[in-house]
């Protein structure tokens, strides 16, 4: 079993319940995975159902949970009137075309029955998106004069916490997993503490960089957590 700051833990659950769909962990263990991920035994429902019964009705799918990061701008195929109560940093679960899993704005896990348009994406693609993002990103920032206090950026990055990810996750895989959650990490803190007071365009453009970057890095971590 791996341990790696992997964040949100939508992500860990989508690569858990996918895992034990295709044999590489037990309904037990998966089960288990997921009360520890979460905190919680129970999730809300119409009636309240046990994890248990979420890794059963994994089982069943003929495709892969899909992790969706959406927000308020681009839904990601989660329904409107659910995306208003989704507590959005949590992110979602599309389980097959009638189930999604969240977390609602209290914190509290949710089952939701309802048809959605959430799309499974491309992980190899991606990761080219995300590798292309991140070098324009690098050339782009570093030529820009911008200020701003690296120790709230550390800070961001240490308080990353571990979570527990399936045994057979591919070493490589896992690198990108971490990578683009620390890249999150990193642009989120920017977003609110760096700046480039010299010129307005500048700032313009690392905020329009540094958002590019996190929407990238939000499409690698599902992608590799939907197959």
């Amino acid at each position: 079993m791996h341990d790696a700051s992997i964040r949100p833990p939508i992500i860990a659950l989508a690569l858990w319940l996918n895992a034990q769909r295709t044999g590489h962990v037990s309904a037990t263990d998966a089960t288990n995975a997921c009360e520890y991920i979460t905190g919680t035994l129970e999730i809300h429902g119409s009636p309240t159902v046990s994890w248990s019964y979420v890794v059963d009705l994994a089982t069943q799918q003929k495709h892969p949970c899909i992790a969706v990061l959406p927000t308020h701008g681009d839904p990601r195929g989660i329904p409107t009137k659910l995306l208003a109560n989704l507590r959005l940093p949590a992110g979602a679960l599309a389980i097959g075309n009638q189930h999604i899993l969240y977390q609602d704005l209290a914190s509290i896990w949710n089952l939701h029955e309802q048809q959605h348009a959430v799309i499974q994406p491309d992980h190899s693609y991606s990761r080219r998106m995300f590798l292309e993002g991140l070098e324009r990103a690098t050339s782009t920032l570093s030529s820009a004069d911008l200020i701003g206090d690296r120790s709230k950026v550390d800070a961001a990055l240490d308080a990353l916490t571990h979570t527990h990810l399936p045994p057979h996750v591919d070493q490589k895989l896992l690198t990108y997993l971490d990578q683009a959650t620390r890249v999150r990490a990193v642009t989120q803190s920017a977003l609110v503490d760096s700046m480039a007071p010299a010129s307005r365009s500048n700032d313009h453009v690392r905020i329009a960089t540094l958002q590019e970057m996190d929407a990238l890095a939000r499409n690698l971590l599902t992608a590799i957590a939907s197959h």
